[in-house]
């Protein structure tokens, strides 16, 4: 329980006497407290809860874009893979491969099917929402499962390939169940995945060991907000001082070079110039596949003010009651 401190140094925006945190692990406790009168608002709304949470009048659903891309990616390090059925070769060094995965991915399906329509869409690494981030770069390369298949077989693949796809189950939005729906779509052209759906720590673990072909991972570069987050921590080279979360181990030089110059440049105008030359590198390379923003689904009662923002965090201090 919280109560507010009458000697903080600040003007309050809210409202609030006191305030109690309720822990409620399960997902199903949590709509059922909320439409239950038990609790008051939750920060985090089961997509599957949302039209009967919108039919009770008294309460509401606040959705938006939360800033973290989920993103396919690539070991592009390897000459051999480790989890694949094609010995002696790592298809993901190759750009056709690579854009083969792209263009058999519906990601409209995915928004309506296992999103439910709340998912945003992505064509860049970086959320538009993210500081220097440009929006206009945000499109996708067109689903096209007949030119994929054209790809791999220029590729070397005329009969595909199988690899493994290692994919938390309890950490993003439905994350096995999107990697469970891009299994079958990648199987209509010839990848045959196997979707290792494990809990965030051993996942986590898995990632960080690199032990991976093919994986789901997402960034919200965070905590600045700010597209060089991604750009340095996910697209630049794996060095000691860059690329901590590069598990695929992509590399682009060129890349490398405007990133370094962004994280040294003052002018904010040159600055997000030198990440509109970044992003779009990398988005050439398809050195991953972009998938969306996934939602952020706050439910309250009517009347509360919640403030919610894209970093996914409720700030107390702006939080109105009736």
């Amino acid at each position: 329980m919280l109560e507010p401190f009458a000697g903080w140094w600040d003007h309050a925006a809210h409202n609030l006497t006191r305030v109690t945190f309720v822990p409620l692990a399960s997902a199903a406790t949590r709509a059922a407290s909320l439409l239950s009168g038990a609790i008051d608002a939750t920060v985090e709304l089961p997509l599957q809860d949302i039209a009967r949470v919108r039919t009770d009048p008294r309460l509401e659903v606040i959705q938006g874009p939360e800033l973290r891309t989920i993103y396919l990616g690539f070991d592009q390090f390897r000459d051999e893979l480790l989890y694949i059925d094609v010995k002696g070769r790592n298809p993901f060094k190759d750009h056709r491969v690579r854009e083969a995965v792209y263009r058999a991915i519906d990601i409209q399906a995915i928004h309506r099917v296992v999103m439910a329509n709340t998912s945003w869409p992505a064509g860049m690494m970086a959320s538009p929402q993210l500081n220097g981030a440009p929006a206009d770069i945000n499109d996708r390369l067109p689903f096209d499962p007949e030119l994929a298949k054209r790809l791999l077989v220029a590729a070397g693949y005329p009969d595909g390939f199988g690899v493994t796809i290692a994919c938390p189950n309890d950490r993003y939005v439905n994350d096995e169940r999107i990697c469970q729906a891009i299994a079958g779509m990648l199987a209509k052209v010839g990848i045959r995945l196997t979707v290792q759906a494990e809990t965030t720590a051993a996942w986590s673990r898995r990632t960080a060991a690199l032990d991976v072909s093919m994986f789901m991972l997402g960034h919200a570069g965070l905590p600045l907000a700010d597209a060089h987050s991604t750009l340095a921590e996910v697209l630049h080279t794996r060095t000691g001082g860059a690329g901590g979360l590069n598990i695929g181990r992509y590399s682009n030089p060129a890349l490398d070079a405007l990133v370094d110059r962004v994280r040294e440049q003052a002018d904010e105008p040159l600055r997000r110039a030198l990440i509109r030359e970044a992003l779009p590198l990398e988005k050439a390379d398809i050195g991953h596949v972009p998938l969306h923003q996934q939602p952020i689904t706050w439910a309250t009662r009517k009347g509360i003010a919640l403030h919610p923002a894209p970093d996914n965090q409720l700030r107390l201090r702006l939080v109105t009651v009736p």
